[in-house]
């Protein structure tokens, strides 16, 4: 990489290419006092494929959206993969089909996925009342302590919690089921059909 300033706290990143068993890897780099150019070979380490679908309970159509992998903290496997890189780029797109395939490490984490069209969708938890206090049994009951950040359940729409295997790879498929399709018309105040108008719904 040319151009970049000699300055400390730089963060280099290497993403593999989508459908790659290769995992994310991570760096920090101090370049303030550097005067020769930088030779950093890496070597990247391969995951446990999680591969599926994403489909529609109701239709059985695939379903477009963003699936994430999550390292839970406790996960003892972390220390052998040291410069592994877990971050929000940690994702995937689905295919056309609604299928997927990310790479994980072994052991325990948690795969989500974040409907594109996602007021279709119920998310998988309900908002806390405002002033829940972080650190609450009920707080606590809506997130998984997973790096770099924490997994909010309300943000997604669908989770589910891994053993992942030691090797080989594992199936994971993703329904959710849409929610119903309500047709209507809004009228002003002379009877004609109010075009600007919103309308949105609330679970209560």
């Amino acid at each position: 990489i040319a151009g970049m300033p000699l300055e400390d706290d730089h963060s280099l990143y290497l993403a593999p290419p989508k459908g790659s068993s290769f995992l994310q890897w991570g760096t920090r780099l101090k370049l303030k006092n550097l005067r020769d150019p930088l030779t950093l070979d890496v070597q990247l380490r391969k995951g446990v494929i999680l591969s599926g679908r994403a489909v529609d309970g109701k239709t059985g159509g695939p379903i477009s959206g963003i699936v994430k992998y999550h390292v839970l903290a406790k996960n003892p496997n972390l220390k052998q993969f040291n410069g592994v890189r877990f971050s929000d780029d940690q994702r995937v797109r689905t295919s056309h089909d609604g299928s997927f395939s990310i790479p994980a490490i072994p052991g325990e984490g948690v795969l989500s996925f974040f409907a594109m069209d996602n007021m279709k969708y119920r998310r998988a938890a309900r908002n806390l009342p405002i002033g829940t206090r972080v650190g609450s049994p009920e707080w606590e009951a809506k997130v998984f302590h997973t790096l770099p950040y924490i997994l909010d359940k309300t943000d997604v729409h669908f989770y589910k919690e891994l053993d992942v295997p030691e090797s080989g790879s594992l199936v994971v498929d993703v329904s959710l089921n849409s929610g119903e399709t309500i047709r209507g018309n809004v009228f002003d105040t002379n009877g004609a059909i109010a075009t600007d108008a919103i309308v949105w719904g609330t679970t209560e």
